[in-house]
């Protein structure tokens, strides 16, 4: 039964498309038309409400010959439809779950009708422009989603004025998600079920759920997948006082483990994308593991980015068995397969209606995870404290002469430099380029590749992959026929190419760069994120799970969906060491790295509707292509903390230069600017590195104060007399553009140093 009521839960608002797609009863056949009295509850007018539910019934007749054959069609609708006047305890189950998901006390009295505001015209609010976090409420934007499938391209919100959303477009989405969910022919019921969940998102994820509420900033997608969750939630709970279980997990370490392999031993690259990659793998992994074993559906998994996941649960003996079990087994992998370097964190705790407070839930979970990465890994603990003769690595002799030439933590394999896990990471990173989707298959003995899994990355589906318990595909594609179970997860791989298709080498994509033929390093990451969520999801007073989850899957569309299509599209010689969940880190020529992310910020901008509360902070580093990556990314990571120690954030450093977003803007039009003045000749370098100097002392003036770092200035001007020409109209244009820096209280005098070196560096040395 929970299958059945599990489906149920997520069809119950399907309906809400039909009827906005829809004039009146059209599009109903005669059967359903005449079930109104049944279904639709009446106000206290004696109108017949929420006539969605009668297109929810029409929606499950239209594809019942594609439901799994364990599942009745008719209980399955009546499940589905009956959640506004609820006759049984099963369906009293589903209309409570729907109330937990929207966090309402209980159903607004006015619903959608025919008649006055047209609800099938109101689009779906962006939730990035519900955070204000500034007093002045006039910032407070109010954007909105078109209404079409997903794609990369369609995320940015538009002006309400300018929005698509209307019954003919919701018709198109009506059609086409019935003409998708009637080519999925997966026989088992919780395949079927997390295969539909993927084709819902791809058709959903910009209707809103409710057009009655003061900010409909909700997806009907996320609505529906929570309600499904909570339900079977409360069906298999053993506590109706305390239904749900809320865990949480995440990794730690990452940084260092990513980037934890040495220099020297060679495929570093493909040991940077084989590491990244294993840190999603882990969590997602750890996820659906622990649905699988409970036999839920992935609609429990509410979010998974960036190394964390939630879930939510039923409170019963199994759920706090089996999160304990795998909890010890993660911590035992990663002790024995990655020594310690990275560590996991994984809380739970039963909760009851009071999640419908879902922000207070959050905060909860993110105080205990943090208590719990105090704690070490259990394999190290007993009751009396520490073990400490286990911290001791099995295998090693006082020589070390077996240590892994990577990663210096494991014994490596007979007669190979490199342990088999830095052999994975390198496999995995040469198979992760070209891999379109993952394959999951759980058993009982999973192998040391993943601690509850056994996974395969491939670039066209198999017949392995059809017989897999799951199919991850990174891209958001939903294939025209779906026999197998298919799910999708964002992933930015990309990685630049040459014409035979054969990845770029960093010496290669240096040459692509104008002047020096160097690399930069873009390290950003979004400001202040815990408190931007919260305010997110506090909205209006009503702190829901599906706002949660909105949100949450909206980031991930930006950083991991969005920025694999702009790198394909605008910036292809750009190499993804890795991007999602709010943070981000690419090497390329150093020149298409700056312009990248000016362009990131603006966009980013336009994906937050311009708000002042959101930030973003970036650091940039330029090495040479031999250089150890490891120093570009400790230069980036140095400049990236140099941009988030200024107050508010939200700025970007590079060559030692802290600049806000638009001042660097300026800086990359004037060092163009000056780069042309010196590859016509109109200036020569020399001019330009004394200039360099300048700016470098009028900076320590306005770091120290110190007067004497002043004395530049008689210099700057007896070198612009003596040296600066005006014969013609492009030397006297030059003139006219320093002339300002003199003064050292001309407000852009700070980003004269970097305007020089990156002219500098756009000439060939």
């Amino acid at each position: 039964m929970y299958e059945i009521l599990a489906l149920a839960a997520l069809l119950h608002d399907i309906g809400k498309v039909g009827q906005r797609a829809h004039d009146k009863s059209d599009g109903l056949s005669e059967p359903t038309r005449k079930l109104a009295d049944y279904l639709c509850p009446k106000n206290m007018d004696g109108v017949r409400t929420h006539l969605h539910v009668l297109y929810t019934n029409e929606f499950v007749d239209k594809i019942k010959e594609n439901i799994p054959k364990g599942i009745n069609i008719s209980d399955l609708a009546n499940l589905a439809a009956y959640h506004h006047n609820p006759a049984d305890e099963l369906q009293k189950i589903i209309a409570e779950a729907d109330h937990l998901s929207s966090a309402m006390e209980r159903e607004d009295a006015v619903a959608e009708l025919p008649g006055g505001k047209d609800f099938r015209k109101i689009p779906l609010n962006a939730i990035m422009a519900s955070v204000d976090s500034v007093s002045d409420q006039s910032e407070k934007k109010s954007e909105t989603l078109n209404l079409v499938k997903y794609s990369p391209e369609s995320i940015f919100p538009v002006k309400p004025d300018a929005s698509m959303c209307s019954p003919s477009q919701y018709k198109k989405i009506w059609d086409e998600l019935l003409s998708t969910t009637t080519s999925i022919s997966c026989n088992e019921p919780l395949k079927f079920i997390n295969t539909l969940l993927s084709v819902f998102e791809k058709y959903l994820w910009a209707v809103p759920s409710a057009t009655n509420v003061p900010d409909p900033n909700v997806s009907l997608f996320d609505h529906m997948k929570t309600t499904s969750a909570l339900a079977g939630s409360m069906y298999l709970s053993k506590n109706q006082n305390a239904p749900f279980v809320l865990a949480a997990g995440n990794l730690g370490g990452i940084q260092k483990f990513i980037f934890g392999a040495r220099p020297g031993s060679g495929g570093i690259a493909k040991a940077l994308r084989g590491r990244s990659f294993k840190v999603g793998a882990l969590s997602d992994s750890a996820a659906i593991g622990i649905l699988h074993k409970l036999g839920l559906t992935l609609a429990h998994l509410i979010i998974t980015a960036g190394g964390k996941f939630v879930l939510i649960l039923p409170n019963n003996p199994e759920t706090h068995d089996t999160l304990a079990k795998c909890k010890r087994t993660y911590h035992d992998w990663i002790l024995t397969e990655t020594a310690g370097e990275l560590r996991f964190q994984m809380v739970w705790k039963e909760y009851g209606r009071e999640i419908r407070d879902f922000s207070a839930i959050q905060k909860d979970l993110e105080e205990r995870l943090t208590e719990s990465s105090y704690k070490g890994l259990e394999p190290l603990l007993d009751g009396r404290g520490w073990k400490e003769e286990d911290w001791l690595r099995p295998g090693f002799t006082e020589e070390h002469k077996d240590v892994c030439r990577s990663c210096f933590v494991r014994i490596s394999e007979p007669g190979r430099d490199l342990c088999s896990s830095c052999q994975y990471d390198r496999e995995d990173g040469r198979n992760i380029v070209n891999a379109s989707h993952m394959s999951l298959s759980f058993g009982d003995n999973p192998g040391k590749r993943l601690p509850l899994a056994e996974y395969s990355l491939e670039s066209k589906i198999t017949a392995a992959d059809e017989a897999a318990d799951l199919l991850i595909e990174f891209r958001g594609r939903i294939p025209d026929k779906i026999n197998f179970p298919y799910f999708t997860f964002l992933k930015n791989n990309y990685v630049p190419r040459d014409q035979h298709g054969d990845i770029l080498e960093f010496g290669e994509i240096a040459r692509a760069a104008e002047g020096n033929q160097i690399l930069g390093y873009l390290k950003a990451d979004v400001d202040n994120l815990g408190f931007v969520f919260n305010k997110a999801v506090s909205g209006h007073g009503r702190p829901s799970i599906a706002r949660y989850a909105t949100f949450s899957r909206s980031l991930e569309y930006f950083f991991s969906g969005y920025l694999y299509h702009l790198i394909e599209k605008e910036f292809p010689d750009t190499y993804t060491v890795f991007s999602g969940g709010d943070d981000l880190f690419f090497i390329g020529p150093w020149d298409n790295i700056f312009r990248l992310a000016a362009k990131i910020r603006n966009d980013f901008g336009r994906f937050t509707c311009g708000s002042k509360s959101w930030g973003l902070s970036a650091g940039i580093a330029t090495s040479k292509p031999r250089s150890p990556l490891n120093y570009g990314l400790s230069e980036a990571n140095r400049y990236l903390a140099m941009s988030k120690n200024i107050p508010g954030k939200d700025n970007i450093t590079a060559f030692g230069t802290t600049m806000m977003w638009a001042e660097f803007d300026r800086a990359l039009d004037q060092g163009d600017r000056l780069a042309g003045w010196l590859n016509d000749g109109v200036l020569n370098s020399a001019r330009v590195y004394r200039l360099l100097y300048y700016g470098e002392q009028l900076v320590q003036f306005h770091k120290t104060k110190n007067a004497s770092f002043l004395q530049v200035i008689p210099l700057m001007i007896y070198d612009m007399a003596r040296n600066w020409k005006e014969g013609s109209d492009a030397e006297r244009q030059a003139k006219a553009w320093v002339h300002p820096f003199i003064n050292p209280e001309y407000p852009e005098a700070h980003l004269l140093p970097f305007i020089c070196q990156y002219a500098l560096n756009k000439i060939r040395s």
